[in-house]
């Protein structure tokens, strides 16, 4: 089977793009940072920085992702309900 365009009429390519956007978007927050504070005693303390607050920006794109992920899925199943 060739590829065609048609294969955009279906719900997948627009879930993949979401599940993009969604990963795209909270880059920032899978971060983890230990630290070591050096002191001159006999033991150092290890400690998590906080993850950053997530921007106005990536909130959007966090909502842009849900909405794509439900519209796909919609798309999807009205193409089901048709058969």
């Amino acid at each position: 089977m060739a590829p065609t365009l048609a294969v955009l009429g279906r719900g997948g390519p627009y879930e993949m793009t979401a599940f993009i956007l969604m990963a795209v978007a909270t880059y920032n927050q899978s971060r983890i940072a230990l630290t070591k504070e050096e002191i001159h005693s006999l033991k150092d303390i290890h400690h998590i920085d906080p993850v950053p607050r997530m921007s106005l920006e990536q909130w959007a794109g966090v909502g842009l992702a849900i909405a794509m992920i439900l519209l796909a899925g919609w798309r999807e199943a009205t193409m089901i309900m048709a058969l």
